[in-house]
């Protein structure tokens, strides 16, 4: 659905309101969904799964929908502008605690296109009316592009059509330490804000993206005691994404008892993070004596995606299963009739073949 926008100011807001489990559960059954706003958390789909038959399967109810605020965001959209005056402004704001990080692309000139794209932030702690000017290069746009707009690694980033718009290091980069951290604002749940002024056109895409977010699944040097309130204040922090004044103070509790995991790598050695953070058995899980990997041990570089999984059709768009997934029952393997391993017939997915860079 695309946002118009003409001449007097205008404002658009994304607030964060993902179905909860229970909000499908009503309407399949019928019943009305009311989602709650709630902080961008680290739920990952591909761990999301339920139903008869999986190892390890979860009841609906017991999905859990993310558990740590996930602050590094990109957003992306395209634009399409009909009329502009001299001074017209369009302004993407990302907000991170007491941080609000813009991307400002203004026109400078009589032409009434977009020719300056300045960074900016504002310390709503200290002063929420003043735009601290991070720096500013030249532009040149027309009256239809994509802007990509992200907050990442203390870190501002901007794309063009797609085409990375390069600030130097000062002005793009914070200085922070790794394990510097930022309590959430009730704000943080409608992260992401446009805003034109002296424009008349139209906004569409409009897409969210947020950060992969490692999370430690073992606390290494933890006591029993502290690993078990651990695990209890990780379901408050699943329960409150939505309370964020409860959320905050449980974080608090959280990280008094487990500020965070170094891990180290000598030199020409490697730290291995999966890309499933909840469930990989990386470098975060390992002996602390060894978590990391020295160059000699990696013998090849992957460098092609050859084989996504086919999609089925016939029968359904489900095809004909010739082998099922198995589950560990009474110390044996047993297939899974409702999980298939493979199904035939099937159509490769050519398009996702690609080149990893």
């Amino acid at each position: 659905r695309a946002f118009v926008f003409g001449g007097d100011p205008a404002e658009l807001s994304y607030t964060h309101t993902p179905a909860s489990v229970a909000d499908w559960a009503a309407i399949r059954g019928g019943g009305e969904a009311t989602p709650q706003p709630q902080l961008v958390a680290d739920f990952c789909a591909y761990n999301a799964y339920s139903g008869r038959g999986l190892r390890d399967a979860f009841a609906p109810e017991d999905i859990r929908q993310g558990v740590f605020w996930v602050p590094d965001l990109a957003a992306e959209f395209d634009v399409e502008i009909g009329d502009a005056s001299a001074d017209a402004t369009l302004t993407v704001e990302l907000r991170e605690g007491i941080y609000r990080y813009l991307c400002i692309l203004e026109s400078t000139g009589d032409s009434g296109t977009f020719d300056r794209l300045t960074l900016a932030d504002i310390n709503v702690q200290q002063d929420p009316t003043e735009i601290r000017r991070r720096g500013s290069r030249s532009v040149s746009v027309g009256d239809d592009f994509r802007l990509r707009f992200a907050q990442c690694d203390d870190a501002l980033w901007v794309w063009l059509d797609d085409e990375p718009v390069v600030f130097p290091e000062e002005v793009a980069h914070y200085d922070r330490g790794p394990l510097d951290v930022l309590d959430p604002l009730p704000s943080d749940t409608q992260p992401v804000q446009v805003r034109a002024t002296g424009l008349a056109g139209r906004l569409d895409n409009l897409k969210l993206y947020r950060d992969l977010y490692y999370r430690v699944r073992r606390e290494h040097g933890i006591s029993a005691g502290s690993e078990g309130e651990l695990m209890t204040l990780r379901q408050r922090l699943a329960d409150h994404l939505g309370d964020v004044e409860s959320y905050s103070q449980t974080m608090r509790r959280f990280r008094s008892l487990f500020p965070g995991q170094t891990i180290a790598a000598k030199p020409g050695e490697y730290i291995a993070l999966g890309d499933n953070s909840p469930r990989s058995e990386d470098s975060r899980l390992w002996s602390q004596n060894r978590q990391s990997v020295p160059r000699r041990y990696l013998i090849g570089k992957a460098f092609f995606i050859y084989w996504p999984h086919g999609v089925p059709f016939l029968n359904g768009g489900r095809g004909w299963a010739i082998r099922d997934h198995q589950r560990r029952q009474n110390k044996r393997l047993v297939p899974v009739e409702d999980y298939p391993l493979y199904s035939v017939p099937f159509v490769p997915q050519i398009s996702r073949m690609t080149r990893i860079r």
